[in-house]
C-alpha cells in the first residue's frame, strides 16, 4: 500500500510515517505541509491513501471528487470544533478518520480499510460520532421549522460553530462575556437546542455554516 500524508508539523508527519511505515507491505512515498504540495502528490503518485490533518482538508477549495485517492483524515480531538469539521469532512467523501492520538494498530487498520474502500474509524472518534448523531436527531430541524434569526444571531453561530468560546466570542465582537452568554442562551431557546454541539449542527443543516469542500472549483 502506498500513502501521502499531509500535516503542518514536522513531528507529525515524522510519526505517521514512522507508524505506517513499520506495517508489513506499507510505504509512505511522499509527504506534504500544505494542501497544494498535498494535492500535487496526489494527482502525480496516485497513491492508495492519502492521509491529511483534518485542519488542512479545510482549506481544499474543490472537492474531494478531484483525487481518485480515499482520504483519511487525522483531527485533534482536543480542538473544540473538530466534530464540527468531522461531519462536515464525512459529508464531502473522506473515506476514514483517526485521531492524533490513535493507537498504531487502529490507524493502520484505518488506513488499510481505506485502501480497500470501507470507511472505517478510530473506535474513540466512531462512538463520538454516534453520540453527535444522536445530538443531530434532537437538534431542531431548520427545513421543519423555520426560525427568523437576525444577522447577530447569524454571527453567534457561525463562531459557535467554529470553536469559538465565549470569552473569544466577546473579545471578537467587542461585547461583555456576560452579554455573549446571555445572548446565547437566548438563541439556544430560540432554536430549541440544549448546547453549543447543537446550535452548530443546526447552522450547518440550515446553510448558515457552509459545508466543507463545496463544490467550488475556484
Amino acid at each position: 500500500m502506498r500513502v501521502v500524508i499531509c500535516n503542518q508539523h514536522d513531528f507529525v508527519r515524522r510519526q505517521l510515517k514512522y507508524l505506517l511505515g513499520r506495517e508489513p507491505n506499507v510505504q509512505v512515498i511522499g509527504e506534504a505541509s500544505h494542501i497544494l504540495r498535498f494535492q500535487r502528490l496526489i494527482l502525480a503518485c496516485s497513491p492508495d491513501v492519502g492521509v491529511i490533518d483534518l485542519g488542512l482538508l479545510e482549506e481544499l477549495h474543490a472537492g474531494l471528487g478531484i483525487f481518485n485517492t480515499p482520504i483519511v483524515v487525522l483531527a485533534d480531538e482536543n480542538q473544540p470544533a473538530a466534530q464540527i469539521s468531522l461531519v462536515k469532512a464525512l459529508k464531502a467523501g473522506v473515506r476514514g478518520a483517526v485521531y492524533l492520538s490513535t493507537p498504531p494498530d487502529e490507524l493502520a487498520a484505518v488506513v488499510w480499510a481505506a485502501a480497500r474502500g470501507v470507511a472505517a474509524f478510530d473506535r474513540r472518534l466512531a462512538l463520538r460520532l454516534i453520540d453527535l448523531c444522536g445530538q443531530v436527531a434532537e437538534a431542531a430541524d431548520p427545513t421543519a421549522t423555520p426560525v427568523l434569526l437576525t444577522e447577530r444571531e447569524r454571527l453567534y453561530l457561525r463562531l459557535i460553530a467554529a470553536g469559538l468560546s465565549n470569552k473569544e466570542i466577546a473579545r471578537r465582537l467587542g461585547l461583555a462575556e456576560s452579554t455573549v452568554k446571555n445572548s446565547l442562551s437566548a438563541l439556544f431557546s430560540k432554536l430549541m437546542v440544549s448546547d453549543r454541539t447543537q446550535a452548530a449542527v443546526y447552522a450547518l443543516r440550515a446553510g448558515i455554516v457552509p459545508d466543507l469542500l463545496n463544490s467550488r472549483t475556484g
